[in-house]
């Protein structure tokens, strides 16, 4: 859970906050008044007087209730991008369980727009966060090869071309929750004092606003808590089931079917024998495949995100998704028209899209056509926050799901399979999915068939088009 977030809308689709003062405006940067510059004439650091009404800015959108958390922050990273003269500038939060980093609002100041930017793990960073925690400002002129960040190179910084950084973080209390950060694009930048300054007058904002935010959205957080605690004792049940008993399970599980496979091979036995040790072969293999679930789901699905176009991925995958449905279940896909970067861990993102695939072939047991999408689309109704996504839509034609199982098919353990199935796949893919910072809708009607759509948040940036991204 990311601190207030959810709750608030972004600004309308297309980007612009809709205000006309300096505070909001989308049309342009401010105007100059007459900056400072280095011995080859290039600027170095904002001029005074725009700093300070820029300044002034901030202050007054930190200030007004009648915008939401997020569309404070847009204002604030249109009004650092424009002041500082950088390309990108982006608001992080720190998830409450401080294992997530994730992008609420990125400003790309070239192309004048807002997204929602990837969901990266703590974890994945130690020096970078230690660093952050140690100082009000982090200047990195060459950012790629800064040991202070150069464990975001590959994941982050090459892939967007990300030459120089400034990071300003935000407490409440003696807590980092959040960062703001200023990405610069092109030859490397040197971060005058000025810079700095103003940096942290744009961290300031945004941590008063989201202590602003705190008090008014303490009740909603309180009850999300409360609501969402029974879930997470659940997880930590199933992790701590699945490292207590399930390899010790799995390995008396072995010596079952060893035995089995090797009567059911012998020549010299009753038929009637024979049967009986295929039958325990049969439901043994189903006994592993529910170990490999419970140590799937009680590991914790850290991964590797990267950035990678979700259509190119799939495209090299399907060839073994058709092969494990099988030739009655031809897959129909339906690339996205437009470009469809994620930042996803690819073997996370394999195992969303088999789960998915599979749960469509059972729906339909006498065979039948599974369709899948992808799709960009632009989503403000609540269920993550407001912006563009890329849509994994999977579509099939079978039994569907009666209205009541609804709201109960991502819950762990929950299954209608009359095979008695784990209850496990679907409560995986809305962990991996909501790991990376997407969610889940469910179209479904009994006799009409069944359609998941997955959203992962759209990545963006100036050169993701020259970026090869299906995993090799």
């Amino acid at each position: 859970m990311f601190r207030g977030v959810e709750a608030s809308p972004f600004a309308p689709e297309g980007g612009s906050s809709g205000s006309g003062d300096l505070g909001g405006s989308s049309s342009g940067p401010p105007p100059s008044a007459g900056g400072r510059t280095d011995s080859s004439g290039a600027e170095t650091s904002p001029p005074l007087r725009a700093t300070e009404a820029a300044r002034l800015a901030l202050s007054r959108v930190a200030d007004d209730t009648s915008l939401s958390l997020l569309q404070v922050f847009q204002r604030i990273c249109e009004i650092a991008a424009d002041t500082l003269e950088v390309e990108r500038v982006s608001v992080w939060l720190i998830s409450e369980d401080r294992q997530q980093f994730r992008c609420v609002n990125l400003f790309e100041r070239s192309q004048r727009e807002h997204s929602v930017g990837p969901c990266l793990q703590v974890a994945d960073f130690p020096i970078y966060f230690s660093a952050i925690r140690e100082r009000r400002a982090l200047p990195c002129e060459l950012v790629q090869s800064d040991p202070r960040t150069i464990e975001l190179r590959d994941q982050y910084l090459v892939p967007l071309g990300i030459t120089s950084m400034l990071d300003a973080p935000f407490f409440l209390g003696d807590e980092v929750v959040g960062v703001v950060c200023h990405e610069h694009v092109g030859p490397p930048r040197e971060w005058s004092t000025e810079d700095r300054d103003f940096a942290m007058s744009v961290a300031d904002a945004a941590g008063f606003r989201l202590k602003l935010a705190e008090g008014l959205l303490s009740r909603t957080v309180a009850r999300h808590h409360a609501e969402a605690l029974p879930e997470g004792d659940r997880y930590s049940l199933v992790g701590r089931l699945a490292a207590g008993v399930a390899h010790d399970f799995r390995n008396l599980l072995t010596v079952i079917l060893g035995n089995a496979s090797l009567i059911a091979r012998r020549s010299d036995v009753p038929a009637e024998v024979i049967q009986r040790a295929e039958q325990i072969l049969e439901v043994g293999e189903r006994g592993a495949q529910l170990i490999r679930h419970l140590l799937e789901f009680g590991r914790e699905p850290a991964g590797q995100p990267r950035l990678i176009s979700l259509s190119q991925t799939l495209q090299h995958f399907l060839p073994l998704l058709q092969t494990g449905v099988g030739k009655v279940y031809p897959i129909e896909f339906h690339p996205a028209a437009a470009q469809d970067w994620v930042w996803v861990d690819p073997g996370h993102l394999e195992r969303v899209v088999m789960n998915l695939v599979l749960n469509a072939r059972e729906a339909m047991p006498k065979g039948g056509t599974i369709e899948m999408r992808v799709s960009i689309e632009h989503t403000s109704d609540g269920l993550g926050p407001a912006g563009y996504y890329v849509c994994l839509e999977v579509r099939d034609r079978g039994v569907g799901i009666p209205a009541d199982h609804l709201p109960q098919i991502f819950e762990l353990g929950f299954t209608t399979k009359s095979n008695g199935g784990s209850g496990l796949g679907l409560a995986i893919v809305r962990r991996l999915v909501e790991r990376a910072g997407g969610f889940i809708r469910v179209d479904s009607h009994p006799g009409e068939g069944s359609t998941f759509r997955v959203y992962w948040p759209r990545a963006t940036g100036h050169d993701l088009s020259k970026l090869g991204a299906a995993p090799k």
